[in-house]
């Protein structure tokens, strides 16, 4: 028998108290705050309404908190949860701009949940979060909507606005965005109109603008234009041209959102261009239980590929956020793909590949190879997939005109149909 002595005794007494005081601290929840400021043209919102809200996946959004900002537009809430699934926003409604009361200006942001600290409640915020969450979004500001579309919508905020600072977001103003597409420039024309109904009130031109989005406030003259983004573009527009004329000998319209559009829009629906991660071609595309999409891709970017002499591309994987994880250029490929047309399917567990090269390829949803499938019979150039309600895979071969089967998604027993 091993006799410690009593020094050595405390020692490991003291290590084990302290080891457990730091995992009781790891496993306590961080509380979250949000110093929230509600401003319009740069001008503080002072007395708005303000509704800290929940998005919960499958219910009803809730208020979990509700105040006033201050004469400086700004209000806080603190010691709230970290949320394990949906998300925070603000509804911020009403309230006065230099004295002057402004009662159909309505604005919202939503929140990711690494957020915590700073919120800025304008224009810009108000835009980037409803042209995502628009389909889940009512004109009243509620949010209904399902696990997977609530993670998808409110992770792509981000790509369009940084709500900690009420400015764009960083991939809306990258060089594969700001200067191949007009969504910044329809982001600020759109800020300016809102703007007319709070920093810039214009009584007629505020009342305008509403009617065109048949609408009573700006928070659902927003939804409503990013539900039908083709509708009255071009009202919209001019609208904007008449109540913000250059000034006489300026080239510059008397507004901060800039840039702004020149010409009318064809529509007012909101792009960015996601890049990255080996997408280039990209054939069928699957969202996960995840909210991640997949695509397998017809070619290698950077190839001169054709269908002669065929150097086609792999899986293609995104966040929910549309950020690439799969690996550049060639995407996943350790399955001896090559090129993959039409033929991308997801399962709960599994995502399916199709080649012309008659191979079938089957990762995992974090990307690992589990194949190449087997069949147990001859086939050729692949493309369609599709799951059956009863799990089974189906692919359709269309060089020997036949289909082939895996029965409940075992990708090692296909069998020719």
């Amino acid at each position: 028998m091993t006799i410690l002595k009593k020094g050595f005794s405390m020692t490991i007494l003291k290590l084990f108290l302290l080891t457990s005081l730091l995992l009781a601290f790891n496993s306590y929840a961080v509380p979250v705050d949000f110093n929230v400021l509600v401003e319009s043209a740069n001008k503080p919102v002072a007395n708005a309404d303000v509704k800290l809200m929940q998005a919960i996946p499958n219910q009803q959004s809730k208020v979990i908190a509700k105040g006033r900002s201050s004469s400086e537009g700004n209000i806080s809430f603190t010691g709230l949860p970290k949320l394990e699934s949906g998300f925070y926003y603000l509804v911020a409604d009403g309230g006065e701009i230099s004295g002057f009361e402004v009662r159909s200006f309505r604005l919202m942001a939503a929140l990711n949940n690494e957020q915590n600290g700073s919120v800025v409640v304008n224009e810009l915020s108000t835009i980037g979060s409803v042209w995502p969450l628009a389909a889940q979004t009512s004109g009243s500001g509620v949010i209904v909507g399902s696990n997977t579309g609530l993670l998808i919508g409110s992770s792509h905020i981000q790509n369009l606005v940084d709500t900690s600072t009420g400015n764009f977001g960083k991939l809306v103003l990258d060089g594969n965005n700001l200067t191949f597409s007009e969504t910044v420039g329809r982001m600020n024309t759109l800020a300016t109109l809102v703007a007319s109904c709070g920093g810039y009130y214009q009584a007629n031109t505020c009342k305008k603008f509403l009617d065109i989005a048949d609408a009573k406030d700006t928070l659902e003259a927003l939804r409503n234009i990013a539900i039908e983004p083709y509708k009255n573009s071009s009202e919209l527009f001019n609208l904007f041209t008449t109540a913000f004329p250059y000034p006489k000998g300026e080239g510059v319209r008397p507004t901060e959102f800039v840039p702004y559009l020149e010409w009318a829009p064809k529509d007012f629906s909101l792009m960015v261009r996601i890049t990255g991660g080996g997408l280039y071609s990209a054939g069928r595309m699957m969202f996960d239980n995840q909210g991640q999409l997949w695509s397998g891709q017809n070619w290698i970017p950077g190839t001169q590929a054709n269908l002669s002499s065929s150097i086609g591309g792999g899986v293609s994987r995104v966040d929910a956020s549309g950020t690439a994880t799969s690996p550049p250029l060639t995407g996943y490929n350790r399955q001896g793909l090559d090129g993959i047309g039409w033929g991308t399917t997801v399962t709960v567990n599994k995502v399916w590949a199709s080649s012309f090269n008659s191979k079938i390829g089957v990762l995992d949803l974090d990307g690992n190879a589990l194949g190449p499938a087997t069949v147990d019979g001859k086939n050729g150039a692949l493309q369609g997939l599709a799951t059956g309600p009863d799990g089974d895979v189906w692919v359709c071969d269309n060089q020997l005109n036949q289909l082939i089967r895996f029965p409940k998604g075992d990708h090692t027993k296909g069998e020719s149909c």
